[in-house]
């Protein structure tokens, strides 16, 4: 069985990744939305996460699911 797995980075998921607060990961998904031109209910998508802060996807692939 195929897993699923999801396109889009929330806050909860930022939170887990870099362990900080909530307020730091809207904050940051706030920014990123302005650096990539998107509308408040368009959605960052983990590789413009990656790209934003500098990390490679492999490395956080294996805490998506």
């Amino acid at each position: 069985m195929r897993r699923k797995t999801r396109v889009s980075v929330t806050t909860e998921d930022i939170q887990f990744i870099t362990g900080k607060s909530k307020r730091y990961a809207q904050n940051l998904i706030a920014k990123m939305k302005e650096h990539y031109n998107k509308e408040k209910y368009q959605l960052i998508t983990f590789q413009e996460f990656c790209d934003y802060i500098g990390i490679k996807y492999s490395e956080i692939e294996h805490l998506i699911h």
